[in-house]
């Protein structure tokens, strides 16, 4: 049984880590136009305003009310509402200021983590073209998380337009998007052929959220309050925080100049051009995407307050590597899936498991 402290409202953290330090009405990227809210489940809402300012929320029939508290945080719960196609207007308003979004619909939300497996784009599979062209489903909604870890939880996510490095290509992340030929080419193939089957059986809207990153390991995905508590993980913990402890900005760019002027004279020998002279240091241990919980900080919790109806998780080859990951790997995997089961607040919430 988790203790009752790992398992708290996200949102709580949110007033310690990040306190508002702007009057303005705020409210989570998880939110916005086109959006799937998840039905027959109470409507969570959270953000910031003014301090110990009146917020008020209306969606379809449904009206609430709530106060910030003296940090601008605030959060609420609607009554659960039932499976919707037809979009309709949210919207939040404090003291003379707001935040609509348009075309909201209520149906079945679903994560899809995991690595490059669940990553990989609708376009690159095997008759993917016609996937695509056929993939005109204004019921099913879209969004990918912008891929971002952390050391500490963050309270959102950015709307960006990002770019991938597996594909070469720059995409637009953090919003929704109605499923259409446009839309769907380069999202996660595994997650839309999910997505799209369970609302053709179903007739029910879907809203599917791509939370996935290449070359992951699961303790990534993992908090390290849960990593804790997990017999056989304290030495990848220790071995992780000497990493951030050691590192050294400075000395790390000094290295790579280093290495750079021995290539350079090299390819100067061969009758090469020399590469460009580095001007940054490796990336800090501390955000890389499998620092322990990075990722998990960075791409889940951000929205773990939001009901959903489950998860789909595509696991890859890294924990595979070095002799005692596989054994340590199914005790880890069962903590994640209780890790996020808790920090959604629903502890028998669907995980479905994807194998090679």
């Amino acid at each position: 049984m988790l203790e009752n402290s790992l398992c708290l409202p996200l949102f709580l953290f949110f007033s310690v880590v990040e306190q508002n330090t702007c009057a303005k009405l705020q409210i989570p990227h998880i939110f916005g136009d086109h959006m799937v809210i998840q039905r027959d489940k109470p409507i969570r809402m959270w953000g910031s305003a003014e301090p110990e300012a009146t917020v008020q929320v209306c969606l379809s029939d449904l009206n609430g009310s709530t106060k910030a508290d003296q940090h601008g945080t605030w959060s609420l719960e609607l009554e659960a509402l039932s499976a919707n196609a037809e979009g309709t207007t949210l919207s939040v308003t404090s003291n003379s200021e707001t935040i609509e979004y348009q075309d909201v619909i209520i149906g079945d939300v679903w994560i899809l983590g995991g690595q490059s497996n669940m990553e990989d784009e609708l376009e690159n599979v095997y008759h993917g073209d016609m996937e695509v062209a056929s993939a005109n489903h204004p019921n099913i909604r879209l969004m990918t998380i912008p891929q971002e870890a952390s050391p500490q939880p963050l309270s959102n996510f950015a709307r960006i337009n990002e770019y991938n490095s597996w594909t070469g290509r720059y995409e637009q992340k953090g919003g929704w998007f109605r499923c259409t030929p446009e839309t769907v080419h380069r999202f996660s193939a595994i997650g839309y052929i999910f997505g799209r089957r369970l609302h053709l059986v179903s007739g029910i809207p879907i809203g599917l959220i791509d939370t996935a990153w290449g070359g992951t390991t699961v303790e990534a995905w993992t908090s390290r309050d849960m990593l804790k508590t997990v017999d056989g993980a304290h030495p990848l913990l220790a071995e992780w925080d000497a990493k951030i402890e050691d590192y050294d900005a400075e000395a790390s760019l000094q290295e790579r100049i280093d290495h750079w002027k021995e290539d350079t004279e090299r390819r100067k020998n061969e009758g090469k051009s020399p590469n460009p002279k580095p001007t940054e240091p490796d990336q800090d241990p501390a955000s890389d995407r499998n620092n322990p919980g990075a990722s998990f900080n960075g791409m889940i919790v951000p929205y773990a307050d939001f009901n959903l109806r489950g998860a789909i998780f595509n696991q890859g080859y890294n924990n595979a590597l070095g002799d005692a990951r596989p054994k340590l790997y199914a005790r880890v995997f069962k903590a994640m899936i209780q890790d996020w089961r808790c920090a959604f607040q629903n502890e028998a919430m669907p995980f479905g498991i994807i194998s090679l």
